[in-house]
Order: structure tokens, then C-alpha cells, then sequence
């Protein structure tokens, strides 16, 4: 097992394996004493706490989170001292008996614990996501500039969908432009921008009443197939082109008015299939 060869490497002992049991409260893993830690949810009101202990710098804590016979049961609040990618804390498995596994990496330098890896299956499931539904109207540029940025996990063999939608609205109803949307994208940590690499691309006609655009619409979708361990993120970018006079184009955000949310999200949609013969 992947996870349990890693701590065993890095002990040169056989791997120190403790329960804890709870639905309420605050469930305290000691990273002194054990390298895998299985906690049994039994409610839903659980706080996973602080590692005790003196952690050293690089020390691995594989915590095993076990849906009882009940299932359904929910995570509270992580202490502050793990760090999920994309500040996201996880979903869990909800089925009676099913089992999410987290590998964290202990960070001398920031005091956390950085969750690594997640041995489970998240095929369908939202790992990234960012999402903007206030009524302040956000004008799209007429030069390309990032509308909004979002991270998450990914894992070797996993195929992600990464994809953008909102409503776009043209201020007379009498005119028409066009709006194009990038993805851009970076896996070495640094923030996505107008300048980095291009992961997708659509265009879309935003026209005014006039010309029936009541409702306007727009959708970019792409997919990462992945071959690292590490981070993805990712910009939405926006730009107003070709204008068929003076007009300008906001995204409409206000769920009061009837608009729909403007988001971004990375979704995991299961392993990356190759076909050389294709």
C-alpha cells in the first residue's frame, strides 16, 4: 500500500497505527506516537484537532477517517494547522462503513501540516472551485485580464474537467460584441495569469434585447489529463473583441435579480484512459 510504505520508509519501523472514536468534540491525533491515526466518525459535530506532540520537519501523519455504521457523517471544522490545496477543506465518502484517507507533511517553517495526497476515490466530485454571486457588476475588459483564479489537488492517471459559466450582459440593447474566455493554467505553484498557459478557449456572441439576447450565456470547458502530484490552478480570462459599436460587457453576478452565480471549478472525473491505437 502506497501510504503505508512511506511511513515505514520514513520510521524504518513498522508503521504505528492508533483509533480514535467521536461525533462530537474535538478529536486530537498524537504524531509522537503513531504514524496512522483511523478516526471512526460517530456524529457529525467532530473537530479533527491539532497533532500533539513535536513534530520534525518533513514528518509524515496519515490520518484513515471511517464512516460508522450509520454513515453520513460529517467533518466540522479542521483545526488551522492543516492545509488542504486551494484552502478547501475535503468532502468525505458519506456510505456506511466507507473510508477517506489523508496524507499530511509536516511544514516547520509555517507550523502546518500539508495534506499531500488523498487515497480515494473522488471520480464526480468537485476538487476546486471558486464562485462569485454579488450584485457589484463586473465589467469584462476589452484587452484579456483574469476574471477569477482556482486550485486543487491533482493526482497521476486522474482526468480533470476544468470548466466556467456566468451570464454576461451588453449595456444597449440594440448592439452586439463578442467575448472571448481563456483558461490559463500553472502546476509550479505560481499564480495563473493572462500569460500563462493556455488550457482552453471559446468565444460567444453577446448581443442586446434587439437582437434577442434576453439571456446571455457563456461556457468554457476544458480537461487536464495529469501526470504529477502537485497543485493545478487556474484563471479565467476574459476580453471584449469585436464590438459592433460603443458597448460595454458586464458579468452579472446578483442571484436578486435573477442571475446566475459566476463560478469556476476543477472536477475530478476519474482515471486518464490511453489508447495508443486511437
Amino acid at each position: 500500500m502506497k501510504f503505508l510504505s512511506k511511513v515505514t520508509e520514513q520510521k524504518g519501523i513498522v508503521a504505528r497505527v492508533g483509533t480514535l472514536s467521536g461525533g462530537s468534540g474535538t478529536l486530537t491525533p498524537n504524531c509522537d506516537d503513531y504514524d496512522i491515526v483511523t478516526i471512526t466518525l460517530t456524529g457529525s459535530s467532530a473537530t479533527i484537532g491539532a497533532p500533539s506532540g513535536t513534530p520534525t520537519d518533513g514528518q509524515t501523519l496519515i490520518l484513515r477517517v471511517v464512516q460508522d455504521g450509520t454513515g453520513g457523517r460529517t467533518i466540522d471544522n479542521w483545526d488551522s494547522a492543516y492545509s488542504f490545496p486551494g484552502g478547501l477543506e475535503p468532502d468525505l465518502h458519506s456510505g456506511a462503513g466507507r473510508v477517506d484517507l489523508f496524507e499530511f507533511l509536516y511544514r516547520s517553517a509555517s507550523s502546518t501540516w500539508d495534506c499531500i495526497n488523498r487515497d480515494l476515490d473522488l471520480t464526480g466530485q468537485v476538487v476546486g472551485r471558486n464562485t462569485r454571486n454579488t450584485s457589484t457588476v463586473l465589467a469584462v475588459p476589452t484587452s484579456l485580464g483574469v476574471v477569477m483564479t482556482t486550485s486543487a489537488f491533482i493526482r497521476p492517471g486522474r482526468l480533470y474537467r476544468v470548466q466556467a459559466y456566468g451570464e454576461i450582459s451588453i449595456s444597449s440593447s440594440n448592439q452586439q460584441a463578442i467575448v472571448e474566455l481563456h483558461l490559463r493554467y500553472t502546476t509550479d505553484g505560481s499564480t495563473p495569469g493572462t500569460g500563462s498557459t493556455l488550457m482552453g478557449r471559446a468565444s460567444r456572441v453577446i448581443r442586446g434585447a434587439t437582437f434577442g439576447g434576453i439571456t446571455n450565456t457563456v461556457t468554457v470547458t476544458s480537461y487536464y489529463a495529469s501526470t504529477i502530484h502537485g497543485t493545478l490552478k487556474v484563471a479565467l480570462c476574459a476580453a471584449e473583441v469585436n464590438e459592433t459599436a460603443a458597448s460595454s460587457l458586464a458579468w452579472r453576478t446578483d442571484l436578486a435579480a435573477g442571475y446566475s452565480p459566476l463560478f469556476l471549478t476543477i472536477e475530478d472525473v476519474g482515471p486518464a484512459i490511453s489508447d495508443a491505437s486511437a
